[in-house]
C-alpha cells in the first residue's frame, strides 16, 4: 500500500510540476508580447504561483515526514485550485471574449 501512495504522490508531483512550468512559461511568453493583454499575463502568473506553492507545501508536509497520502491530497487540491483560478480569471477578468 505504501508503494501505491508513493507512486501516486510522485505522479501527481510531476504532473503539477509540468503544469506549473507551462503556466510560468506562458507568463514569460506573454510578458514580452505587446499584443497580449496584461490581465491574461497576470492570470497565468497567479496560476503558476498557486501551483508552485502547492508543490512546496506537498514537499514539506508530504514527502519530508513520509506522509504520502497527505501530500497527494495537497497536490490534488493544488491542481484543482490552480485550474479553477485560471479558468475564472480568463472567463471573468480578461475582458469580453471575441470569437473569430
Amino acid at each position: 500500500m505504501e508503494f501505491l501512495t508513493k507512486l501516486l504522490f510522485f505522479g501527481l508531483f510531476i504532473f503539477n510540476l509540468i503544469f506549473g512550468i507551462i503556466l510560468f512559461l506562458n507568463f514569460m511568453t506573454n510578458a514580452g508580447n505587446p499584443a497580449k493583454k496584461l490581465s491574461e499575463t497576470l492570470i497565468f502568473l497567479i496560476g503558476g504561483c498557486i501551483s508552485f506553492a502547492g508543490l512546496y507545501l506537498a514537499w514539506k508536509m508530504g514527502y519530508v515526514p513520509g506522509s504520502y497520502g497527505t501530500g497527494s491530497a495537497i497536490l490534488a487540491g493544488t491542481f484543482i485550485s490552480a485550474v479553477i483560478s485560471v479558468m475564472v480569471g480568463l472567463f471573468f477578468f480578461n475582458g469580453p471574449i471575441h470569437w473569430q
